[in-house]
């Protein structure tokens, strides 16, 4: 995809674009981005950007901390988003295999706290599945990875009308970087090798949708993710 659009600054082009072609037709269940948006571009661009994202239900935006404080998108996407989740995966100090994404993760001053992008609206989910709230537990959530990976589409193929509907409706949709000349990390996995970060998250949204065994549980059917490359 950044091929076709000549590089990683169109990063938000390519984002735009993505969001406008998942509103055209595929009705996803959400749509997460991993891609931090806490500064400005050109106005033309954010203006896009920002348009697509007022037609996307169910929208996530991603923080990270930086220096103990919040990397937090502009305040004209963060109001369009429903949520927003931080994207900090805990990575073992033996080995450097990611088997955990912490709950909740806070700022040096404990000021503001965020759950992992990857959950979704627990309350929502905890209430629609068992008539109750769901009560996050502390510490960490361990993540489920499964050998058939993350079902994924690339950003070019939609907007060419060559994914199919049913691919896509219903589903949670991540959206994030995996080429290497773009990505902002990359993880360690103890299936061998190493995946993008965003692809994390998508794991962590199965396993969390999935029910697990450290006292969450949510709506416990089978999820489906679909993860759209740029």
């Amino acid at each position: 995809t950044f091929q076709q659009y000549k590089g990683v600054g169109q990063t938000r082009a390519i984002l735009a674009d993505a969001l406008n072609a998942l509103a055209d037709g595929y009705q996803p269940s959400s749509v997460a981005i991993d891609v931090i948006l806490a500064d400005e571009s050109d106005e033309a661009t954010d203006a896009k950007l920002e348009a697509a994202m007022r037609r996307t239900p169910n929208l996530a935006l991603s923080v990270e901390v930086l220096d103990g404080k919040w990397e937090s998108p502009l305040e004209r996407f963060r109001k369009h988003a429903r949520r927003v989740g931080h994207v900090h995966p805990e990575e073992s100090l033996d080995d450097g295999i990611c088997r955990r994404i912490p709950i909740v993760v806070h700022t040096d001053d404990n000021s503001v706290a965020f759950l992992p992008l990857g959950i979704p609206d627990y309350r929502t989910i905890g209430s629609a599945a068992q008539g109750r709230t769901v009560e996050l537990p502390t510490g960490s959530l361990r993540v489920r990875y499964r050998l058939g990976g993350i079902p994924t589409v690339s950003v070019a193929a939609l907007k060419a009308g060559r994914i199919s509907r049913e691919i896509i409706a219903g589903k949670h949709v991540f959206v994030g970087v995996t080429s290497l000349s773009g990505r902002r990390d990359q993880v360690a996995t103890p299936l061998g090798g190493t995946i993008s970060g965003v692809l994390i998250h998508a794991f962590v949204n199965e396993t969390y949708l999935r029910g697990f065994s450290n006292g969450l549980r949510a709506d416990a059917r089978p999820s489906t993710v679909l993860f759209v490359a740029l």
